[in-house]
């Protein structure tokens, strides 16, 4: 039996090589995805990891703040994200501004060789893969607003040090900011990269503190609290996630890997965010029922036509779903999903929390 199974393997990685797309449509036929046992409906597995890289960041901040970094895993790829906080100092004219969230949140994509072996990364210069990757995660930070933008802007003296610049932002443009530079780089890659990477920094983000700090008028500088922080969790109002899916010959498949994406005709990603307002309110109120997260559609991004027949209802089945129909499915799909990776991402928060409690009243 050990025998075959090696030669099994390799008659069906020569076939996939040989004839894509036969390779495909056989596996989707008995409902199946060649990479893995899932379902052309079902999602690949998510894990996490909160502060992995002890470097992050300023190495200046306490001992018991958490590192502002992520790791995300979604299926076989993976994605580790630091956040590194800078201060930057606008131009002192009143300019409208269409991308305020993608001039707080600077993401960059670092696709290197080793993250897949079968794909064509070079290293140098950030690929186009990578380009279109890094403008579609400025789009959906821009459309979803995990915080308000006027949040990161650092008050002048005589105001509180967070949260004065949302007023201060209503009398003019700040004279130093906050820029979050959100660093990804792709440990392994097969697939859902999207999703993959804005999962690590949504949850990189939330990892994230911030020392109080105003603007001298006097001395032209930024003067930060060496001790006093503040978290910028605490403040974010919607937990932004990312979806792709995929057509090929009508089939819908959730988060394709690389393999099912290159030989798709269509394709969508879409946004979502939940807001944070129920969870706060149940939270006050000590009630033990979960209301639920209610996810909404941020931006959405699709390619070629939107028909597919795995995912009509019971009455319809066998005809195609219409482009709105199609993405009203998709929405519930990617909804559902979220719901779970949510509670994921808040259960290792609240592992964070817990360590982080205890290694501050260390300190104390």
């Amino acid at each position: 039996m050990s025998s075959t199974t090696p030669a099994s393997t390799d008659s069906s990685s020569l076939l996939a090589r040989l004839h894509p797309s036969h390779y495909l449509s056989t596996h989707l036929s008995h409902s199946s995805r060649p990479s893995s046992s899932r379902s052309p409906l079902d999602f690949p597995d998510v894990d996490l990891n909160l502060g992995p890289i002890a470097s992050s960041s300023s190495s200046n901040r306490p001992e018991w703040i958490p590192s502002p970094s992520a790791l995300a895993r979604v299926g076989s790829t993976t994605v580790i994200c630091s956040i590194t906080p800078s201060i930057v100092y606008p131009p002192q004219m009143s300019t409208p501004s269409s991308s305020q969230a993608s001039s707080t949140v600077v993401p960059s994509i670092n696709l290197t060789p080793l993250s897949s072996p079968s794909a064509d990364f070079q290293s140098g210069a950030p690929s186009n893969f990578a380009q279109c990757t890094t403008e579609r995660l400025y789009e959906f930070l821009d459309s979803s607003l995990p915080f308000e933008p006027e949040l990161l802007h650092i008050p002048t003296e005589g105001g509180e040090a967070a949260g004065a610049g949302v007023e201060e932002a209503k009398r003019g443009p700040p004279r130093a900011k906050w820029c979050l530079f959100a660093d990804c780089t792709v440990v392994g890659y097969d697939g859902a990269l999207l999703e993959t990477a804005m999962l690590a920094i949504t949850a990189a983000l939330r990892q994230l503190w911030l020392p109080k700090s105003v603007f001298s008028l006097d001395e032209n500088v930024v003067i930060a609290s060496p001790a006093d922080y503040w978290s910028l969790s605490a403040h974010m109002d919607s937990l932004p996630l990312a979806f792709s899916f995929a057509i090929y010959d009508e089939q819908l498949l959730a988060c394709p890997s690389s393999f099912e994406a290159d030989l798709a005709q269509s394709s969508m990603a879409m946004c979502l965010s939940a807001e944070k307002a129920k969870e706060r309110k149940a939270s006050r109120s000590g009630k033990r029922e979960d209301t639920g997260d209610e996810w909404s559609l941020c931006a959405m991004h699709s390619t070629g036509p939107l028909r597919a027949t795995n995912v009509a209802l019971s009455p319809g089945k066998g005809k195609p779903l219409g482009d709105e129909e199609l993405i009203a499915r998709c929405l519930a799909l990617a909804s559902a999903r979220a719901g779970q990776i949510a509670a994921t991402l808040r259960a290792k928060e609240a592992d964070v929390e817990s360590a982080m409690q205890k290694a501050r009243g260390a300190q104390q």
